[in-house]
């Protein structure tokens, strides 16, 4: 049961279906370094279902709840 597990992040930056808006470049970084760890994640500037897996696949390893949302805690810890 993942019920007992923390949420890695209180407030979602991005979560499925964002996209970057306009002059914005959060979402695309995160994307980037997801690829440079091996995660194959949607080719369009949005948020889709491989970004989501990613996501909740390193939400798993690092032993938070699997929600699927980006946000602060979740960026500082796929950039160190």
């Amino acid at each position: 049961s993942i019920g007992g597990l923390k949420t890695l992040d209180s407030t979602a930056w991005y979560k499925l279906g964002d996209k970057d808006k306009d002059g914005e470049h959060g979402l695309f970084a995160v994307k980037q370094r997801l690829r440079a760890f091996g995660y194959k994640v949607d080719g369009t500037g949005g948020f889709g279902n491989g970004t989501e897996q990613a996501v909740k696949d390193l939400q798993r390893i690092w032993g938070y709840k699997q929600d699927g949302v980006i946000g602060e805690n979740f960026v500082r810890r796929i950039m160190e």
